[in-house]
């Protein structure tokens, strides 16, 4: 019974390791939110450098960091960083979008 609650104990803490976000991690994830939020950048902005700030996301959803790692290997695991830079590039794409529809 020991053991295996000192097991389950190293699980949980080998998930909240996976769970915690280095500086370079959440200064890429707080500057991949920004880049869609229209407080910070207008859609008629946006639309300017759209091209340029979606390349940028697109590289952030593969390769994150740019660190070799197996956990960005792996497609279906759900990383902080690549799940928020798919919603920015998909919030970016909806406002220039609607923006370019208006005008």
């Amino acid at each position: 019974k020991r053991e295996e609650l000192i097991s389950r104990a190293k699980f949980v803490g080998e998930q909240r390791k996976s769970y915690n976000l280095d500086l370079e991690e959440r200064t890429l994830v707080s500057t991949t939110v920004g880049v869609s939020k229209a407080s910070r950048c207008p859609p008629s902005h946006s639309s300017l450098h759209m091209i340029r700030a979606l390349n940028n996301l697109w590289r952030t959803i593969v390769t994150g960091k740019g660190e070799p790692s197996l956990e960005w290997a792996n497609p279906s695991s759900l990383i902080s960083l690549r799940l928020q830079s798919f919603a920015s590039l998909l919030q970016m794409l909806n406002s220039v979008t609607n923006y370019l529809l208006k005008n």
